[in-house]
């Protein structure tokens, strides 16, 4: 997670600040931050590089230049042309900026902003320096975890390498895998999720490709306590947002399974819209535990095709709502009577359709292996129209 315009905005030394131009360009990343006050010359993009970079946002009071129309334009233009981030004014001598360099900024989305005379420029380089150093730690920590994902559960390797993330880890080991898609992670309700989780030594919060991932180890297997446990976890994810998500993997009984634990917590996680519920139990998943992972499987798709095709094509010439029919038999376990109450159909007119489709797949007089094979289908069909 990239440190932007968006964060730094959220940190409490901006909070009085307006962005007066560029709004549109709040996404753009902040590599570093500078002070400059001395004039700049256009001249200056010869440097190859070495002196404005990509990401660069300057904090600046426009000293030098506050009566020059042309070299405030001039600067302006110099930064969003070498995709600086965006340009911090202390209104120490200018509280508003010509409407010229107002339309150029809009333009280009390169987002001007307003800070208050009376917050030190220092603390602003401070606070930001900081937030882009903890997305750097955050990198190396996501490494690690895939590096962690590449290895042999229960080996000696996988252990070194979750030790290495955390010395305090002991030895029964699960994890929890948590996302929200309209939800924008604002860093400080992040950072109280983190402090909280972080603040029991033998667990860690972190991010984890766009979502949160909680690893949590305990030194015995009191069942009682560990429920109780992941309740206040859980408990805590949603005092931050609502809407979250939340996978969670089977407790598993040695520090080396760190890796299967993290893997079945992202399944369970995202099997949320297959399975209708936000907080999914990876025990819980049933045959989803092994199609999830070989969803990118030709096998997958094949056995999907020689299910599903024939039935759509059959709705698609003769105008049926057969597939429709079959999600709703499968959901209701196969119940011809709760699945006609469902559909505000007759129970004959759904045992005609489940007999049209047996037809369609020459599965007649193959009532268990029929159901079955028409279970997992739907099931992965709901798994690609998940992902398509």
């Amino acid at each position: 997670m990239s440190v932007t315009i968006k964060h730094a905005l959220e940190l409490d030394v901006m909070k009085n600040a307006k962005i007066i131009a560029g709004g549109s360009g709040i996404g753009r990343v902040i590599k570093r931050v500078s002070f400059i006050d001395s004039p700049i010359e256009a001249g200056i993009l010869d440097l190859d590089g070495k002196f404005l970079i990509p990401g660069d946002f300057f904090i600046s009071s426009f000293f030098a230049v506050k009566d020059n129309l042309e070299k405030m334009l001039e600067i302006v233009k110099v930064f969003s042309y070498t995709c600086s981030s965006a340009l911090c004014i202390i209104n120490q001598y200018l509280t508003e900026l010509p409407q010229e360099i107002l339309d150029y900024a809009n333009e280009h989305s390169y987002p001007i902003i307003l800070v208050d005379k009376d917050v030190p420029y220092g603390d602003i380089i401070r606070d930001i320096m900081l937030l882009i150093i903890r997305d750097q730690e955050d990198t190396i920590l996501e490494l690690k975890i895939n590096n962690l994902l590449e290895l042999d559960s229960n080996s000696d390797e996988a252990e070194k390498v979750i030790l290495d993330i955390n010395k305090h880890f002991k030895r029964y080991v699960m994890a929890l895998n948590c996302k929200c898609s309209n939800f924008h992670l604002e860093k400080n309700k992040l950072d109280f999720l983190k402090n909280t989780i972080n603040n029991i030594k033998e667990w860690m919060c972190l991010n984890y490709k766009d979502t949160i991932l909680i690893i949590m180890t305990f030194d015995r297997y009191p069942k009682d306590n560990i429920t109780a446990k992941t309740k206040y976890a859980i408990e805590q994810i949603k005092s931050i947002h609502s809407g979250f998500v939340i996978g969670i993997s089977n407790l598993h009984s040695h520090l080396g399974q760190a890796n299967r634990s993290i893997t079945e917590a992202i399944i369970a996680c995202e099997s949320h819209e297959t399975i209708g519920h936000d907080i999914i139990y990876y025990k819980e998943l049933g045959t989803y535990k092994l199609l999830m992972p070989l969803k990118t499987k030709s096998e997958l798709r094949e056995f999907h095709d020689e299910i599903i095709l024939p039935i759509m094509n059959y709705d698609m010439n003769y105008k049926k709502n057969l597939l429709e029919t079959a999600i709703c038999f499968i959901d209701n376990d196969g119940n011809y009577s709760k699945t006609a109450n469902e559909m505000f159909l007759h129970e004959n007119s759904i045992r005609f359709r489940i007999n049209k489709i047996k037809e369609i797949l020459n599965m007649h007089d193959r009532n268990l292996i029929f159901y079955e094979q028409l279970s997992i289908a739907i099931k992965i069909y709901k798994i690609f129209k998940l992902n398509s």
